[in-house]
């Protein structure tokens, strides 16, 4: 499912096109007003952002050359509903930056956002959206045959008590071994009666844990201006994993696994603290084990 957004000046975030063309009948008007909400609240690039376990997006926030607009440039937002349950999100930064450039190359493009004052204006503007439509159907169909290879065990629980081990199969090492990167770091997640372990290739010796601590009744807006915060530093930090947001009792937890290449970690932190119903920032070192 894919939404392009266009910032109006005066309206606010508005929906311009969708693919499926009946998506936003269809959706949920409460998911719609969050997508819409991300175009007023972030910068101009890639971001992922998770408004729960299973509502999940990929967006790219970018800006089109406009001799109408005020500024010369009109902002939108090209977001795709994520529907994996761990999505590769750096597949959905390398389309969404491929067909962001697509929707800029169109000539004269920004006049889609404008009315025509004659019939020639109405034509090429119907030209115009037939377009960015081809480029949205285009897109659909590369998100739609992207597969993400699994692969299952079963033992009984009783093995691996005694063991305290798993073995990995032949064709699990071999995907390990494609993988680029100088360490590997390991995440669980206990959720519910399940556990779920991430292995991510990092290049760095050191990965650091920020746990945000907040009201519940903020949750949106903590996650958003956290991911804000994260993407003005991101020439120094790279990030490495979220955890999603974990209630507990009157409380919420973010966890945010970063890599930095600078000691910015306290400006970090410190921006983090002053959002409004952040509670704390808890930090941990997770430092390479040799052994």
């Amino acid at each position: 499912m894919i939404l392009l957004i266009y910032f109006n000046r005066i309206l606010g975030p508005r929906i311009f096109l969708t693919e499926p063309s009946q998506l936003a009948e269809n959706m949920e008007q409460l998911h719609l007003e969050q997508i819409k909400s991300l175009l007023d609240t972030n910068e101009e690039g890639f971001f992922a952002h998770n408004f729960s376990p299973e509502f999940k997006t990929a967006n790219c926030i970018f800006t089109l050359e406009s001799e109408y607009a005020r500024g010369s440039s009109e902002l939108l937002m090209l977001t795709i509903v994520v529907s994996e349950e761990e999505p590769d999100y750096s597949f959905y930064e390398s389309v969404l930056n491929k067909y962001t450039e697509k929707v800029k190359e169109i000539d004269e493009v920004f006049k889609i956002f404008y009315e025509a004052q004659d019939l020639e204006g109405e034509k090429q503007i119907k030209s115009l959206i037939k377009k960015i439509t081809h480029h949205l159907k285009n897109l659909s169909r590369i998100i739609a045959i992207k597969s993400i290879e699994t692969e299952g065990k079963l033992i009984t629980f009783d093995k691996f008590q005694t063991q305290k081990s798993i073995s990995l199969s032949e064709r699990f090492i071999k995907n390990m071994e494609t993988l680029s990167g100088k360490n590997l770091f390991i995440v669980s997640r206990n959720r519910d009666e399940v556990i779920k372990i991430d292995m991510i290739p990092v290049n760095a010796d050191k990965v650091i844990r920020l746990s945000v601590i907040f009201n519940e009744k903020t949750t949106i807006m903590v996650v958003q201006e956290v991911s804000k915060i994260l993407s003005k530093f991101e020439n120094q930090i790279s990030l490495v994993f979220t955890s999603g947001v974990c209630q507990e009792q009157d409380r919420c937890v973010y966890e945010v696994y970063i890599t930095s290449k600078k000691n910015d970690l306290d400006s970090i932190v410190q921006n983090i603290q002053q959002i409004p119903g952040v509670i704390s920032v808890e930090v941990k070192y997770l430092e390479l084990e040799v052994n």
